[in-house]
């Protein structure tokens, strides 16, 4: 099926199957950007070219499409009962290179409302590291005057990732190292606190669980900030603590 810009789209397409950046390169480098656009925005199967080769999983060539070809990264412009965005697919299909591409390139910028859709997405999946990169990434680039206006969608991710602590939190409080390595797997942000603000190792030091800070400590999660924060709000003072003569020894070996 040649377009009107006299490039055989059923060969792009062949290409794209092919996983032939070259070949696609000879056919479609000639053209303006104005017409690559041109060719990018046909359909295969009712999607574009974007979507079908993030469902392929050619990162090459979606950097290709998205960086010389003018592709729309968030297809926005796409019915939204039928809309499923490529950042959507490469989540589905757990590919990790075009994922990271797609986020590097402004696709939670670019469609905000999509990138929360995909939290929710990814929530009922159980794709918890996921989830902690889109958090990151919506709270990147939004303002303060954005999260005031859609309060619900930041109340949602940030009680997605309280309820899955919940679990490592009382571990913690427990001194249960064994549960604690239990839930680590499961844990979508080993730094998040709980609805009094107390992040694991605040958790630990509150319950005299040495052990847990220890562990936590071992753990490498936590820097000096961290614990000196952990320090301040567990109402200890590094001057007066039980372990002050070692504690020193074991930031240094941490950190």
């Amino acid at each position: 099926m040649a377009s009107r810009l006299g490039v055989d789209l059923d060969k792009v397409i062949d290409l794209i199957r092919k996983n032939d950046l070259h070949g696609i390169r000879l056919l479609i480098d000639p053209l303006t950007l104005f017409n690559r656009q041109s060719i990018v925005c046909q359909k295969v199967d009712k999607k574009s070219l974007l979507r079908y080769t993030c469902e392929l999983g050619f990162t090459n060539i979606v950097k290709y499409l998205l960086d010389e070809c003018g592709a729309d990264i968030s297809e926005r412009y796409e019915p939204e009962k039928s809309r499923i965005s490529p950042l959507r697919v490469v989540i589905d299909n757990l590919d990790g290179a075009t994922f990271s591409l797609l986020l590097q390139r402004g696709a939670v910028a670019a469609d905000i409302y999509e990138a929360i859709r995909c939290v929710q997405h990814v929530s009922k999946k159980k794709y918890f590291a996921t989830l902690s990169i889109l958090r990151k990434c919506i709270e990147d680039i939004t303002s303060i005057e954005f999260a005031y206006d859609h309060p619900d969608l930041f109340a949602y991710v940030n009680d997605k990732i309280l309820s899955n602590m919940e679990p490592f939190f009382s571990a913690v409080a427990a001194g249960n190292i064994d549960e604690m390595k239990t839930c680590l797997p499961y844990c979508i942000d080993l730094k998040a606190d709980n609805d009094f603000r107390e992040n694991a190792l605040c958790i630990a030091m509150l319950n005299n669980k040495s052990n847990a800070e220890h562990f936590l400590l071992n753990y490498k999660i936590f820097s000096v900030p961290d614990y000196i924060r952990a320090l301040e709000l567990s109402g200890s003072m590094l001057l007066f603590h039980p372990l002050r003569r070692q504690r020193p020894a074991m930031l240094e070996q941490r950190f």
